[in-house]
Order: structure tokens, then C-alpha cells, then sequence
């Protein structure tokens, strides 16, 4: 995807929707647009650019909050996905830093979980 179809990608995502960072994933059959957006924007505002982004791109667009993922998924996206824009560079190194403490602490509870069930045959806390 050229330079101006990216700059104008982001320029219809950011007049809609405040995001400091957009993630593009994209396949054979979809590009997924993955931001980092305010929990109070109304679905029919990510339709209506979904819909206005689908006339410029040849594939069906999705566009996520990042959010609506789990933190190795998040990982994943942040790794694999291609950044194509970013309010200021520290925003992207301060998100993926998030991230990867997201996913830390998460792993963190999983193995306390397992230890847990292990010396007690339970999950739960007794």
C-alpha cells in the first residue's frame, strides 16, 4: 500500500475517532484497522468508517479496538501488525511496553493458578 492511500487511511480513522496509534493487519480477504480507542465511541461511528474506508480499499475493512483482544492477541498485533500511524513515536513505545506487561502479568496468574491446583486439586482459593 503506497504512502497517500496510508495518509488517508488515518486521516479518516483520526477525524472520526481519537487513537494515538493505528495497527493495519492485513490478508488475503480483509484489513483489519486495530486502534486504541475511547470506551465511549459509539459502534455505528466505527461502521461509518468502516464503510467510508471500504470505498478507497479493495477488501472488506474491520476496524478494532485493540482492546477487544486478549493480551497475547495484543502482543501478536503489536509484533506482527504494521504500524501506520502514530500521534508521537513515544505513544508507540509506551503502548507496546503496556502490552507486554499486560501479557507478563497475565502469565504471572496463570502459573499461580496452576501451582495453586497442583498443591490443592482446586483453582480456588480455600
Amino acid at each position: 500500500m503506497d504512502y497517500k492511500l496510508i495518509e488517508k487511511i488515518t486521516g479518516i480513522i483520526t477525524d472520526r475517532i481519537l487513537t494515538p496509534v493505528i495497527y493495519m493487519l492485513e490478508d488475503e480477504a480483509q484489513i483489519e484497522l486495530v486502534c486504541f480507542c475511547d470506551a465511549n465511541i459509539e459502534a455505528e461511528v466505527f461502521a461509518e468508517t468502516e464503510k467510508q474506508l471500504e470505498e478507497l480499499l479493495p477488501k472488506q475493512v474491520v476496524l478494532l479496538d485493540i482492546r477487544e483482544y486478549n493480551e497475547y492477541d495484543r502482543m501478536q498485533i503489536i509484533s506482527e501488525g504494521e504500524i501506520i500511524y502514530t500521534a508521537n513515536p513515544i505513544f508507540e513505545k509506551l503502548f507496546a511496553v503496556s502490552m507486554a506487561e499486560d501479557a507478563q502479568r497475565s502469565m504471572i496468574e496463570k502459573n499461580e493458578l496452576l501451582k495453586r491446583y497442583s498443591n490443592s486439586g482446586n483453582i480456588y482459593l480455600q
